[in-house]
């Protein structure tokens, strides 16, 4: 599950859900372990920690927390159905679902996601679509997101593109805890390191549309053993 790494650039004063998407992976493989790091620092002080290993071929499963500041805001299971694998098939083409429970011990957030991730000769194709339901405050929604990247590559270990995403339609409930109308694009680079086991990487979405911070930066780093 190859991401972008988000370099801090600014900071917004901005509602909880009024962030960038992350863009997932068909990832790991069977037998791998992946431990990662997302930090963003466009509004709220998040950050989220995810641990998730590779059962089979085609099962993942792991766990992740996402935190405010030090605060500890939620936490729950990740399962992700890989029906093909990127790195032997033309496209790789997973299905994830996330849930996340509350400090309450309340359902914060569901979410299903479908992944599509294309490598070709000189160019790494990426595109997530999400079905979220949430709760912020109190406030119930459900929308529909979206993530996508296209990056062309500079070498054998560094790929160079430009990335966009955003909450597309909200389906119901409250705009403070489903929001829509928000687009993001901007620049992104993609570092492999040790061998492919490290990957870091840098991007820069600034909005284009709606509510939420002018751009929204980020840090990532993986781990894969």
């Amino acid at each position: 599950m190859r991401h972008l790494l988000l370099l801090p650039l600014l900071f917004a004063t901005v509602p909880a859900f009024a962030q960038v998407e992350e863009l997932d992976q068909v990832e790991p493989g069977k037998g791998e372990w992946q431990a990662e790091y997302l930090g963003s620092y466009g509004g709220t002080d998040d950050h989220q920690i995810e641990v998730i290993a590779g059962l089979t071929d085609r099962l993942v499963l792991g766990v992740q927390a996402e935190f405010e500041g030090r605060v500890l805001e939620g936490w729950g299971p990740v399962a992700l159905y890989r029906f093909s694998d990127p790195e032997k098939d033309p496209v790789g083409i997973g299905l994830e679902t996330q849930i996340e429970i509350d400090r309450g011990g309340r359902l914060g957030e569901a979410e299903l996601r479908g992944i599509v991730d294309r490598r070709a000769p000189g160019w790494w194709l990426q595109a997530n679509l999400m079905l979220r339901y949430q709760r912020d405050e109190g406030a119930r929604g459900t929308n529909v997101a979206y993530a996508t990247s296209v990056q062309h590559a500079l070498g054998d270990k560094a790929w160079l593109g430009i990335e966009a995403s955003g909450r597309a339609v909200r389906l119901g409930g409250a705009p403070q805890a489903a929001a829509q109308g928000e687009h993001y694009a901007g620049p992104s680079l993609t570092l492999e390191l040790a061998d492919d086991k490290l990957e870091l990487g840098a991007a820069w979405l600034q909005r284009l549309a709606g509510a939420g911070p002018k751009s929204e930066p980020r840090l990532f780093v993986q781990f894969t053993f």
